[in-house]
């Protein structure tokens, strides 16, 4: 938010005495204003995540009303912690996900992706275990495991200490 203001002040000064180019500057730097908190509010990242390199972090679901949203901020601190624990990449394979999402549309209430509270990294047989591991030791309550991945959620509404795990 403060970047947006900034630029506002910026350029408000340059129209001040000119009544129409004004009403059109509003119009205009009301858009800007949104655009740029939007931008801002979606930059999320880390050492080794951010959207650049990993769009999935996005919901990638492409309906029309999708709002593109992403894993906060927090909780991909904890994935960081995890790749940081396990030493090597980790690919994320699902981030956020709009209640659009072919996987979310059947849901009755908002699971861990669209609370932005999940993310599926990728595995194999030897690392699971590690990325299991490393995710409860970063706060991830809520762990699912699959041949090919890992969920790594956080429901804050479980108790202190106790954690949700399945299998696919």
């Amino acid at each position: 938010m403060l970047l947006c203001t900034a630029v506002i002040s910026q350029s408000k000064r340059r129209w001040k005495n000119d009544t129409w180019r004004r009403r059109i500057w509003h119009r205009d730097i009301a858009y800007l204003h949104a655009s740029l908190c939007w931008v801002y509010d979606k930059m999320i990242s880390t050492k080794n995540f951010n959207l650049e390199t990993d769009p999935k972090l996005l919901c990638t679901c492409g309906h029309p009303h999708c709002d593109e949203r992403s894993v906060s901020q927090e909780h991909l601190n904890r994935a960081q912690y995890v790749r940081d624990d396990v030493g090597h990449a980790l690919s994320v394979t699902s981030g956020g996900r709009c209640p659009h999402h072919p996987a979310e549309i059947h849901r009755t209430t908002p699971a861990d992706h669209q609370k932005e509270n999940g993310i599926d990294v990728k595995v194999n047989g030897s690392t699971r275990g590690n990325v299991i591991r490393a995710g409860i030791d970063a706060g991830c309550n809520a762990i699912g495991v699959a041949k090919t991945f890992v969920h790594l959620g956080y429901r804050p509404e479980l108790p202190d200490g106790h954690i949700t795990m399945w299998v696919y």
